[in-house]
């Protein structure tokens, strides 16, 4: 009952956190539209959290976790500190380089990553925008490395409440951009690094109850150190590859027409709030849990958890997915068309947001398989998956571009991953790392014919709706009834196939 309990409680506080980032989204849509001016925002933002995400997320936590959690298991608390402290000297040495590097070529890596900005005033806010968030990407890796803490000594809720910071900070500097910055774009970039400030200093009080406070120092000595550093390399290529596959959809759309990179980024945030909040607490509870079954070998209760998660991904995704098909337009009218957000700024956000659906399922999966490997610490597999993937990526895009455009991109981010997640999934079940509990086909056949029942209902009661007024108060009432009947009707279906989740956990 633990599982379920941590699930749930960090499943409430991701939830609280991605509906601040939901609205969060709404202002700055209201606020900003879809414009050169949030194109330069956008593109500052996601080439910092690419190069974030290489380094650090996506790379350095994969290893560095299962060996915080080998430590904690087999050395003392001096130990740990001393490992903690070599480590975190490391990192911020490399990342303080890196950010004055980043601040001082600004120009130049714009250039080679966003070829196509002809505007000299474009350029020149962008730039602007990447020189002021760089050095969030040094506040952030603090954060995480704290949380990576507290979650080893079973303190789940404190990091994932901390995210909230980050949305609340960014939503008072949107509403009141006009009195902060001129222009007033340049409050997004300060109220991120800000955001994650306050993020840092609420976890450091936790960090300080379990005394593990410490003084980073500068040494390679350190055999923990060494090991990640020996282990990190593959890891490190293997997320390159996954960020490099996004990052050139965004030199993609630096060719496409102005507010392509804006749609995108509205319908990426829309699906990154269910995707987001299944994968963040899924993968909370049980990376720790994985880490530690490899530690032990225990492959039988590695396997347990892995089929956990997996149940969980598709038992949530599934649904989720028909109702952002279904509903798409009506979404991201009632979500988004409000201020200087345009009909047609609405219209072709909805068309992205159907493409990046189709491969919703393959986006959860990817971030709970992947992961599954470093617990064993093996990094070379996702590395050659990536590659292949990576491939098949680049070969969508060239597809889809000429006559999707930017619906063509987020098809094939999606279509992408889900290939990728087939693959990673195969190579456990040939290499015997995980072996699928009982049940699998019944459990499927439950899911599919209640999200088919889910599908016929939201078919016809829209056709009933369609009827009714389409002002702002009448969408939004609609839009929360479909959601909710459609919800009520898919567990309704699966509680006539006497369907339990505990019989998952």
């Amino acid at each position: 009952m633990n599982i379920i309990k941590n699930l749930v409680l960090i499943g409430i506080t991701t939830s609280l956190s991605r509906t601040l980032g939901f609205v969060r989204d709404v202002i700055i849509a209201r606020m900003f539209g879809a414009s050169d001016i949030t194109d330069s925002f956008f593109i500052s933002f996601k080439l910092i959290n690419f190069l974030r995400k290489i380094l650090i997320e996506g790379s350095f936590f994969q290893v560095f976790i299962p060996i915080l959690s080998e430590y904690k298991k087999n050395k003392n608390i001096n130990e740990i500190k001393d490992f903690l402290s070599c480590t975190i000297g490391l990192i911020m040495l490399l990342l303080i380089i890196i950010t004055i590097i980043g601040i001082l070529f600004s120009p130049t890596i714009l250039k080679i990553f966003a070829p196509n900005i002809n505007s000299n005033i474009k350029f020149n806010l962008t730039n602007k925008i990447f020189r002021i968030i760089f050095p969030y990407i040094i506040i952030s890796t603090l954060s995480m490395l704290v949380s990576s803490v507290l979650n080893m000594w079973d303190n789940f809720i404190v990091p994932s409440l901390s995210l909230s910071f980050i949305n609340i900070i960014i939503i008072l500097f949107s509403i009141f951009s006009n009195k902060i910055s001129n222009p007033p774009i340049l409050s997004l970039a300060w109220s991120i690094l800000i955001g994650n400030i306050f993020q840092l200093i609420y976890q450091l009080k936790y960090i300080n109850d379990i005394d593990m406070i410490i003084i980073p120092t500068i040494s390679l000595k350190n055999s923990g150190l060494k090991k990640l550093i020996n282990n990190i390399w593959l890891a490190l290529l293997s997320t390159s590859i996954n960020q490099i596959s996004m990052i050139s959809n965004t030199i993609f759309t630096s060719f496409l027409p102005s507010g392509s990179i804006s749609w995108m980024y509205y319908a990426d945030k829309i699906i990154e709030f269910p995707s987001g909040i299944i994968i963040s607490t899924l993968n909370t509870i049980l990376l720790p849990y994985l880490s530690k079954s490899a530690i032990n070998n225990d492959k039988n209760e590695y396997s347990k958890f892995l089929d956990i998660g997996l149940r969980l991904s598709i038992l949530i995704s599934l649904p989720i997915t028909i109702i952002l098909i279904v509903l798409s337009k009506l979404i991201i009218f009632s979500i988004f068309k409000y201020g200087k957000f345009s009909y047609f700024d609405a219209l072709m956000t909805s068309q992205s947001l159907i493409a990046y659906s189709i491969g919703l399922i393959g986006i959860i999966l990817v971030k709970i398989l992947t992961p599954s490997f470093y617990s064993y610490q093996d990094n070379v597999t996702p590395l050659k998956i990536s590659i292949i993937t990576f491939i098949i990526t680049q070969i969508l895009n060239f597809i889809f571009i000429t006559t999707l455009k930017h619906i063509g991109l987020s098809l094939s981010i999606g279509l992408s991953a889900c290939f990728n997640s087939l693959l990673l999934y195969i190579y456990l079940i040939k290499n015997n790392l995980f072996k699928p509990k009982l049940g699998w086909k019944k459990f499927i056949y439950k899911i599919v014919i209640s999200s088919i029942n889910m599908l016929l209902i939201l078919i016809i009661f829209i056709k009933i709706l369609n009827y009714i007024k389409n002002n702002l108060i009448y969408r939004l009432l609609k839009l929360i009834f479909l959601i909710a009947i459609g919800i009520i009707t898919y567990i309704l279906s699966l509680k006539l196939f006497n369907f339990n989740i505990n019989d998952i956990i």
